[in-house]
């Protein structure tokens, strides 16, 4: 039927067409006269089969073929703009086969009946398990958006099952001026935990064009929640709420109209508010970052409610290793969210975990970082009991290795004592002690050495090195040869050279140092690997000033003296090698064969020869040394042994450690 101003007729509102006996399914698409099955299907039942509201017959949204949501729809012409009293009557229907049993003993709950008008749902009734007669009675009010407006009912069945609802006696009608209608929805339904939710309860009267005004009292879970709010001018009242804990609340909205209105009170359909746990992010870390061996550093969790929540986490974290290893026991968090651990380990990459347990109102989480440990660096010294020291006497090298602050590890590599570069003994274990005392006798005869000492470090300590000149009886020259001491140099008319410094103040005494530990090298490369060493050995200077590095290598009669070596019109050149420096700096040489010298280097069981080193500073007087030696043409094996070993006449007697006290500084953190 064509619809009037302020009201409309729902054309069949109690079902009693088609007229049917006992109960016939219909399944989408089909119709029962003015109503369209859109999905699913119904049930359409006489008097026999329940109790009618309104006349002998109403509609099941239960489709007993299963399949589909059961929904009815009509199309119905109302007045644009108009406001109309919608009314139903809904109950719980009675399970097939079971006649009339209360739902409840069946299932644990109704399926729910939604009502949808234009399109937008304007209520969601659910069943109160009532017996077969008793019905209850909804209304509302609805606006008209357009001429011909869909209403529509849907009953989504329960994921486990639930009681089918009944419909009977829909109306659609003008509605009185007094009346009102209050709805209620949630900004957000499902929430977390500490979500800040605004409940909206918004009020209607019958009149299109008058606005409510008075106080809506909100409930939760029956009780009071807050003070009663006005209505603001569009007739809405809202409350925000971020204190629901995780579960199923029940929110209600009741309006008292002004004082002095005309207008009805009215309430609205109790809000299911479903709260779950919120989720929090987990972070941590490490301070500080990186850290070297044995140093400690805090490791700080940080527990934070992820959005929309606003809540704070409280409860534990418990920090792991990557083997799952508890790290101290569970830490509580602060009121930030905080909770540290202090850790200490020796040097590598380690994993840690933060695992939050979660409480009330937070899901538990977990955090993985790595921190980084680097090797702590060491400083080796070494001093010398007597320097100089007579021939043959007892000298005791006191080796100290430091491991740097904020390291707190002790060292646990080995120490290699040097002669000249030559490793005088096997290598020293430290084994945790802070260095070690060796004692060695001198050489029988007057020598200068360097003698030096390297800590090879170990998994949590870097390597050092320090290296002394020790003096036996005062000398001034280099080593003499094995076989036996050579002459003394010849006459000449340039002033003698010395091949070690008085005094190393200025940058031409440092170079003759220099130049003389450089000469070394080779000297003892040759006396260790014969003379295959003397094109094959690397040496290394680093220079004050700039200028040119020479050196030249002689034979068959060694001069008695770097000036000699011009002279001597019987000085074979075997071997040479040049370098400028532009500057200060560090340079690495190796010598070079002439075509004579390669033939004499490949056939000589032995050679004599005098090997002349020269640096010429761009701005200064030149500075030379002269090392005299025979070299075999192979070297004859030298055993390491700690308490035997000879270098150029240095015996090692014996090595005694240095204990230090026991504490987290002396301990591996692993």
């Amino acid at each position: 039927m064509t619809s009037r101003a302020g009201a409309a007729i729902v054309t069949d509102g109690d079902f009693e067409a088609p007229v049917i006996q006992g109960r016939v399914s219909f399944l989408a698409p089909s119709s029962l006269e003015e109503w369209t099955v859109e999905t699913g299907g119904v049930l359409l039942g006489d008097a026999t089969q329940w109790a009618p509201a309104s006349g002998s017959q109403s509609l099941w949204l239960w489709n007993p073929d299963g399949g589909g949501t059961p929904t009815v729809s009509q199309i119905v012409a109302v007045q644009p703009g108009q406001r109309y009293h919608l009314s139903l009557s809904y109950a719980d229907g009675p399970v097939r086969g079971l006649g009339e049993i209360p739902c409840s003993e069946v299932f644990p709950g109704s399926d729910p009946l939604q009502i949808y008008w234009g399109g937008q749902r304007v209520a969601t009734l659910t069943g109160t398990h009532h017996l077969t007669d008793d019905w209850q009675r909804f209304s509302t009010l609805v606006t008209a958006g357009t001429a011909a407006t869909p209403l529509k009912f849907t009953s989504p069945p329960l994921p486990m099952g639930g009681c089918p609802m009944v419909l009977d006696d829909v109306a659609l009608s003008a509605p009185s001026a007094t009346e009102t209608a209050t709805t209620l929805e949630a900004s957000s339904n499902p929430s977390v935990a500490g979500e800040a939710v605004t409940f909206i309860a918004t009020v209607i009267s019958g009149d299109v064009n008058a606005v409510p005004s008075g106080n809506v009292q909100f409930g939760l879970d029956g009780a009071p929640h807050g003070s009663a709010v006005a209505l603001d001018s569009s007739g809405r009242a809202e409350l925000r709420s971020g204190a629901l804990g995780p579960g199923t609340h029940t929110l209600t909205a009741k309006y008292t109209p002004a004082g002095g209105s005309t207008l009805a009170g009215s309430e609205a359909l109790p809000l299911t508010e479903t709260v779950t746990k919120a989720d929090a992010t987990t972070s941590v870390v490490f301070d500080p970052d990186p850290t070297v061996a044995g140093q400690r550093a805090v490791v700080t969790a940080t527990v934070a409610p992820k959005p929309p929540s606003a809540a704070q986490p409280t409860g534990i974290v418990q920090f792991s290793d990557d083997r799952g290893t508890a790290i101290g026991g569970p830490q509580p968090l602060d009121a930030a969210g905080k909770t540290t651990v202090t850790v200490a380990n020796g040097a590598g990459s380690y994993p840690i975990y933060a695992s939050y347990g979660g409480d009330a109102n937070f899901n538990p989480g977990l955090a993985l970082a790595s921190r980084t440990v680097n090797k702590a660096d060491t400083t080796t010294t070494i001093s010398s009991s007597a320097n100089p020291v007579a021939p043959g006497d007892i000298v005791d090298f006191t080796v100290a290795v430091r491991v740097k602050p904020p390291a707190a590890v002790a060292p646990f590599g080995a120490l290699t004592f040097t002669v000249n570069g030559v490793p005088a003994s096997a290598p020293i274990p430290l084994g945790g002690a802070d260095g070690v005392v060796i004692t060695a006798k001198a050489p029988t005869t007057p020598e200068t050495d360097i003698i030096g000492v390297s800590y090879s470090g170990d998994r949590d300590t870097n390597p050092s090195g320090d290296q002394l000149t020790q003096i036996v009886a005062g000398s001034t020259s280099l080593p003499p040869a094995r076989q036996g001491s050579a002459p003394p140099p010849a006459a000449s008319s340039q002033p003698a050279i010395p091949l070690l410094p008085a005094a190393a103040a200025s940058p031409t005494a440092t170079t003759v140092a220099q130049l003389t530990t450089m000469t070394r090298v080779l000297v003892e490369a040759l006396r260790g690997r014969g003379l295959a060493a003397l094109t094959r050995t690397d040496e290394t200077l680093s220079v004050a000033a700039a200028g040119t590095l020479d050196q030249k290598v002689y034979t068959p009669k060694a001069p008695t003296s770097a000036s000699a070596t011009r002279r001597a019109d019987n000085n074979i050149l075997v071997a040479s090698a040049s370098h400028g420096f532009s500057g200060p700096g560090t340079a690495r040489m190796r010598l070079r064969p002439t075509a004579v010298g390669r033939r004499l280097l490949g056939k000589s069981k032995s050679l004599r020869i005098a090997i002349v080193t020269r640096f010429t500073p761009n701005s200064g007087m030149p500075v030379v040394t002269l090392a005299r030696l025979t070299a075999k043409a192979k070297a004859s094996r030298h055993k390491a042994n700690l308490t035997s070993t000879r270098t150029t006449g240095w015996r090692v007697q014996r090595a005694t450690r240095r204990a230090i006290a026991r504490s987290t500084a002396g301990t591996r953190h692993h």
